[in-house]
């Protein structure tokens, strides 16, 4: 199965890469093409899987926009070269003719990539008669627009610290696949057709067998019946990530209530994994210290509902980070140095009352390289024990984890019940190797869960995003705090998207 696999991911990304120009040029001929490809359930299959591919660029979730430049915005790292690629973004200079055109790769790349999705959902419709559980794919094709848009959202979309924020003029949400402009919406409709959209690929994915235990277990019947979608949904937008992702666009709509809001779909996704077999729980202690460094857990695996995987990972982050075995290139990479691991200890992850050394992240996640003064970042670090690799460590990204499930429903009581909300807080502590903070801390529990999110998300490309959306101040060092503005936190929209289309550039674009 492996191996089909394999082939079944090379040749998606042959057909993403040699039809990806067709479908763009929405031509009788490129038409044609899509429809060919388009009528079977392996065609589908290849064109979904390119769709991912495309998430899985450097310039995207293997790099940018996981652990590299998003990490830089959250200053996680000391960039201090200005030669380095991510210089300019550590200084939040988005006028840098090199930062506009990364930035503008990023909007590029997720557009292209809606534009894939609404072809095949064209396609799909169709064509469904001919194609092996379409639900499946209709409703992961109808997550995936979602997703793509709240990311472009969460990058180029408005600050919004109330409800009259919502009003703002944001981004295009795209339904069609064609070359016309599409104005901008507001914040609200924004997040209200990607919630439309989730709540629909839900009710299709109700039979995803993810909610069966086959997180990443194979589900096809046989080898000749191969059918990619059943395989590895946890790599996939499933029933749970789409939950996930509704809790993201409750709290973009500040919508925190207990039934309808963003507690109501964490808790959800709490109560159903821990009722079945889906193989979503937290990390064991044993798991993250394994019997050495090549077999520990440092990917948090068990905890992870939706993650983007990445065949060349190891090689990538070993590169960006000076992995062992690996070199990195100069002006590439972001190293964690002597002084910067200081800060982790005294600061990120062991600032009393709330840090401790005991933190298994503070303990497994930065090794000294021998001879050196750097301590790499080791959190994509390949696996030495081979035989254990998918037991403990698949090469994939993290785009939603349990513990922010945790997290969103410690935020939904904060200042409601905060005696709660450090219990939903201390679920996570506890399996980091923190001791629980107790009721006298309560009054403070929205200044420990930030520096929770900061602890955990390192790697994961969230911090900057979870800042954003909180207007707070991002609290890298005690000497550093950058202090929360539109400047920084609103990423330059491309100047064609004015010049082309409907929208006229204002003074926050």
């Amino acid at each position: 199965m492996k191996q089909i696999l394999t082939f079944i991911t090379i040749f998606s990304c042959f057909l993403l890469l040699t039809s990806c120009n067709d479908w763009l040029d929405v031509t009788p001929q490129g038409d044609a093409e899509a429809e060919e490809l388009l009528s079977t359930t392996a065609g589908v299959n290849s064109a979904v899987a390119g769709l991912y591919y495309n998430l899985i660029q450097t310039n995207s979730h293997a790099g940018d926009l996981s652990f590299g430049t998003l990490d830089v915005l959250a200053q996680y790292y000391e960039v201090s070269d200005v030669n380095h690629q991510d210089y300019y973004f550590a200084q939040y200079d988005y006028n840098n003719i090199r930062v506009k055109s990364r930035i503008n790769s990023w909007w590029k790349n997720y557009y292209l990539s809606v534009a894939q999705a609404n072809q095949i959902l064209s396609e799909l419709d169709n064509n469904s008669g001919n194609i092996d559980t379409p639900e499946l794919f209709e409703g992961e094709l109808l997550a995936l627009r979602a997703f793509i848009h709240l990311q472009v959202y969460q990058l180029f979309g408005p600050v919004v610290q109330n409800q009259a924020d919502l009003e703002q003029k944001a981004i295009p949400y795209r339904y069609e696949f064609n070359e016309l402009p599409t104005e901008f919406l507001t914040c609200e409709q924004v997040l209200t057709n990607a919630k439309n959209d989730l709540l629909k690929a839900l009710e299709l994915l109700e039979n995803d067998p993810i909610r069966k235990g086959h997180k990443r277990l194979d589900n096809n019947e046989s080898m000749l019946a191969y059918n990619n979608i059943l395989a590895n949904r946890v790599g996939r937008l499933n029933y749970f990530a789409v939950m996930g992702m509704l809790v993201r666009v409750e709290q973009l709509l500040l919508n925190q209530s207990e039934t309808d809001g963003a507690f109501y779909w964490a808790n959800r996704i709490v109560k159903e994994t821990e009722s079945g077999d889906q193989n979503i729980a937290f990390t064991t202690k044993e798991e993250v210290e394994g019997s050495g460094p090549g077999a520990r857990d440092l990917l948090y695996s068990s905890e992870i509902i939706f993650s983007l995987h990445i065949n060349n990972l190891y090689k990538v982050a070993g590169k960006k980070f000076s992995l062992p075995g690996y070199n990195g290139k100069q002006g590439l990479m972001l190293t964690v140095n002597s002084a910067s691991f200081d800060n982790f200890v005294n600061y990120v992850y062991g600032r009393e009352p709330d840090g401790a050394g005991t933190d298994y992240r503070l303990n497994y996640w930065f090794n000294q390289n021998s001879g050196s003064s750097n301590f790499p970042f080791q959190k994509y670090r390949e696996p030495e024990d081979q035989n254990k690799i998918y037991k403990i460590s698949y090469p994939e990204v993290a785009v939603l984890r349990l513990s922010e499930i945790y997290y969103a429903m410690c935020e939904s009581k904060i200042n409601v019940d905060n005696v709660k909300a450090l219990e939903y807080l201390n679920e996570v502590r506890t399996k980091r190797g923190l001791p629980e903070l107790d009721n006298s801390e309560a009054d403070n529990v929205a200044i420990y869960l930030m520096r929770e999110r900061r602890k955990e998300f390192m790697g994961d490309g969230r911090t900057f995003l979870i800042n954003k959306r909180l207007f707070t101040n991002i609290e890298a060092s005690s000497s550093l705090n950058i202090e929360a503005s539109k400047a920084i936190f609103e990423l330059p929209i491309p100047e064609d998207e004015f010049t082309y289309g409907p929208e006229e550039k204002s003074s926050n674009n």
